[in-house]
């Protein structure tokens, strides 16, 4: 093997790591190769061909170009081989490897196992205590009893059952003041609410009583404002017929001032239709006073009539 240092396959080989026999046997496999390619980079710089009839220089390119060629195919077969003999070793090594950890790893549990026999132990009795308090917690959570875990790990099953009882019992006896308290507050809310219906049908009778009140007293008003209506009207229709006698005996007295019936009749009936009617403000009274008036209209119609027949006569 060539050791000068400044070799290149000497120098990969030694930064590759591998040991100092397999970086030998590699070393020998392509240190000819290594050599040859040196060789023919040398000499394939003195054939440069320049021209087409340079025949000679172009079949030695040739010859070689194959040889090289060939080199480089056997350099890879080389290289193949190598790594299918160092897979085959690592394979051979793994298999070693795995039948020895078989044999070992069995052994090493065991081992491992009686040395953490008092661990293993004590996670079980932990596992159990938790397991246990696991269930006392969800029993007294039914009687909403407060506890420590320090209890709950702690107690003896004897006083875990009494301390348990006597919560049970606490509970059972909060639970009948509770129900006894919820009894008493409906019957609570019971009487009150008869005693706002008893307030609302005193308060519906009172309505009841002043709407009542208040339509008796609507009801005398409306009597009093047509009884003072009717007077109204009844002191109208005196005042009115007291009137109408004034006007006829007016006429009457000018009827026989005025000479002849005929002309007194056309007179009387003249002074008929002035007489000018009052205007009711009730429909009563407007009644009456158009009752007049059609009686005024029939007079004077009567009073044309017979002075054109007083006419006819003479």
């Amino acid at each position: 093997m060539e050791t000068t240092q400044a070799h290149p396959l000497t120098l990969v080989l030694d930064q590759s790591g591998l040991p100092q026999r397999k970086a030998e046997i590699i070393h020998q496999q392509f240190s000819d190769y290594f050599a040859i390619a040196e060789q023919y980079k040398q000499e394939a710089k003195t054939l440069v061909v320049t021209g087409e009839d340079q025949t000679e220089l172009m079949a030695r390119a040739r010859q070689g170009r194959l040889f090289l060629k060939a080199k480089r195919v056997a350099i890879e077969k080389t290289r193949k081989e190598l790594k299918d003999e160092s897979l085959q070793e690592g394979r051979a090594i793994d298999n070693v490897a795995k039948l020895l950890t078989s044999l070992i790893e069995p052994t090493e549990q065991f081992l491992l196992e009686q040395e953490e026999y008092a661990k293993r132990l004590e996670a079980a009795r932990e596992r159990e205590t938790l397991a246990i308090m696991a269930e006392r917690r969800a029993q007294l959570a039914l009687c909403e009893a407060a506890t420590t875990d320090r209890f709950l790990r702690e107690a003896t099953t004897t006083e875990f059952n009494e301390f348990a009882e006597l919560c049970r019992i606490g509970h059972e006896q909060r639970l009948q003041d509770q129900q006894e308290e919820a009894r008493k507050q409906r019957e609570a809310d019971q009487r009150n609410r008869d005693e706002l219906l008893r307030e609302n049908q005193r308060l519906q009778e009172e309505k009841r009583k002043q709407d009542e009140e208040i339509a008796a007293s609507r009801e005398a008003l409306r009597l009093s404002l047509v009884a003072r209506e009717e007077e109204r009207t009844r002191e109208n229709n005196a005042r009115l017929e007291a009137q109408r006698q004034a006007a006829l005996s007016q006429q009457k007295q000018q009827l026989l001032a005025l000479g002849p019936d005929r002309d007194k009749l056309r007179a009387l009936a003249g002074s008929i239709e002035t007489i000018a009617l009052p205007q009711a403000t009730s429909a009563q009274g407007q009644e009456i006073v158009t009752r007049v008036g059609d009686l005024l209209g029939k007079v004077t119609k009567y009073l044309h009539e017979q002075s054109e027949q007083l006419s006819l006569s003479l």
